[in-house]
């Protein structure tokens, strides 16, 4: 890892913006939550029991990751600074020694916990739109390829166009495939080489350059700082859009038909025209 500053958004401007993010996701929650009864009458959004509180946690948390991110990145910054007292480089501190390991960890933490927001997202519209509550529902979220088959399902509602219309958008995203390709790399094959560099002396902020790595014939990279940044972003956006054309449905004063049945064997409704894989 070489000195010198990088060109990177600060680590408050993107917590910022994470947060502002989160609240979006809030807001769209307490409409799915208040407004549908399918999921209010199994718990309320805010004590986490049940399927539903649990599967909003699971939703929050992907939200929440790079907020998380940026706060611990915010308080190792200045834990360096108070070693360093002035005396040497922050880069040399007890603390600052590890900033290159740390980044790693961090980046590929937010990546991994966003990335299973594609599985959450899914169950949470499962359960608001799919099951109604019902235990015995054809579909459930241990089934493969669980979250396909909801999105397929909602494709074949002709009252759910606008939702559908903003799942495929997500489906089809470069940064949805982008993050796939890249937590499947990490979780089944290796690490893709990384580079970087020192951060500034007054920042904490993302580090690492992702080298080119292949997966599924297909090569991504190099994801520098504001590429793996704007991947972030951009799917957080695409998550955003889906949830509130959810919250929109939700808080309409006559909701679409709910209980879509299932094709087990064909993963997914009878007559439905494929999602894209």
């Amino acid at each position: 890892m070489e000195k010198g500053s990088i060109q990177s958004s600060s680590t408050k401007k993107r917590l910022r913006k994470a947060c502002e993010d989160r609240c979006c996701w809030q807001e769209y929650r307490d409409q799915l939550h208040v407004s549908n009864p399918q999921l209010g009458n199994q718990t309320a959004a805010s004590n986490g029991q049940g399927d539903a509180g649990r599967v909003v946690n699971a939703v929050g948390a992907a939200f929440k990751s790079e907020e998380l991110e940026c706060r611990i990145r915010i308080a190792l910054a200045a834990q360096a600074t108070r070693e360093a007292a002035g005396s040497i480089e922050l880069h040399d501190t007890h603390t600052g020694q590890h900033f290159w390991d740390f980044d790693w960890w961090l980046t590929e933490a937010t990546l991994r916990r966003l990335h299973s927001g594609i599985d959450a997202v899914a169950h949470l519209l499962f359960l608001a739109f799919i099951c109604r509550g019902e235990p015995d529902s054809k579909l459930g979220p241990d089934d493969r390829g669980f979250p396909c088959k909801v999105y397929r399902a909602i494709k074949a509602c002709k009252d759910l166009d606008r939702l559908s219309g903003a799942l495929e958008t997500m489906w089809d995203s470069d940064e949805r495939k982008k993050l796939g390709a890249f937590v499947n790399h990490v979780k089944h094959l290796a690490f893709p080489e990384r580079t970087g560099q020192l951060p500034p002396l007054d920042d904490f902020c993302r580090l690492t350059t992702i080298e080119r790595f292949c997966h599924d014939s297909c090569e991504y990279g190099p994801w520098k700082p504001d590429v793996i940044n704007s991947l972030i972003d951009g799917f957080r956006r695409e998550l955003l859009k889906v949830l509130k054309e959810a919250g929109k449905i939700a808080a309409a004063p006559q909701g679409p038909l709910y209980g879509l049945s299932f094709d087990r064997e064909n993963r997914g409704p009878t007559g439905t025209v494929e999602m894209p894989t």
